[in-house]
């Protein structure tokens, strides 16, 4: 277990916008500008082994005091009507499990499997706040609950490691669906195979009514890359 504590900069960009400017200090371009407020995190975490399942389990909160949220769902550009703050509770699950699938699928060793839930929960959430998800897009939830995951399987003696991960938005149903194939040729070469494809539950729905996964509808990549290793 661990406890922790952090003041940084907030990791998200908030905007600041010359309509209501964050403080009193209007952005220096006179219009908007993306500023990372201090913020203030306490978390825990737990893990352990759970022998019934032989399953490696591990939880995580952490409480942000004070974070920014972009304010105006209906303004102009949503989100540039200003900020206001929030105390928000940030919780996961972690599930981490290896399969000998040796005699099943032909691996080289056994397998791994990870699985997490994660939810992000606004505190004292009133609809009357008018808070946006991020500035431009869909107004805030009092829950957001995102479930992820990734499985590795090896091959010749873990030389060929194809795998398979995803997202999976419990809210709004976008997902995301991530086969890769990773290739370790000789001591230097390392070749890489990637496809990232994206589901969104109502892809007609414009930028200021989609969340995160649904924001990359009709975005689908395929990557490949190549790296010599000295």
């Amino acid at each position: 277990y661990s406890l922790s504590y952090l003041k940084t900069a907030n990791p998200a960009p908030i905007v600041n916008s010359a309509f209501n400017p964050w403080n009193g200090a209007g952005p220096a371009n006179g219009f908007a500008e993306f500023i990372h407020p201090i913020v203030d995190l306490f978390g825990a975490s737990i893990s352990g082994t759970v022998p019934a399942i032989d399953t490696v389990v591990g939880a995580e909160v952490a409480y942000q005091r004070d974070m920014p949220y972009n304010v105006g769902t209906n303004f102009f550009i949503p989100g540039f009507n200003g900020i206001t703050t929030k105390n928000v509770v940030v919780s996961s699950l972690r599930l981490d499990k290896q399969f000998k699938l040796m005699d099943i699928l032909g691996t080289s060793q056994a397998s791994f499997a990870s699985i997490q839930i994660f939810d992000t929960w606004i505190r004292d959430f009133k609809h009357s706040d008018d808070l946006v998800w991020e500035a431009g897009f869909a107004p805030a939830r009092e829950h957001t609950t995102m479930l992820t995951g990734f499985a590795t399987l090896n091959y010749m003696s873990s030389r060929l490691n194809p795998g398979l991960s995803f997202a999976y938005d419990l809210n709004s149903g976008d997902g995301l669906l991530s086969p890769i194939v990773d290739f370790n040729y000789g001591t230097h070469w390392r070749f890489r195979a990637e496809a990232d494809l994206f589901y969104a539950n109502n892809s007609a729905l414009p930028s200021n009514k989609q969340y995160l996964l649904g924001s990359f509808a009709h975005s689908d990549q395929l990557i490949f890359r190549t790296m010599y290793q000295f």
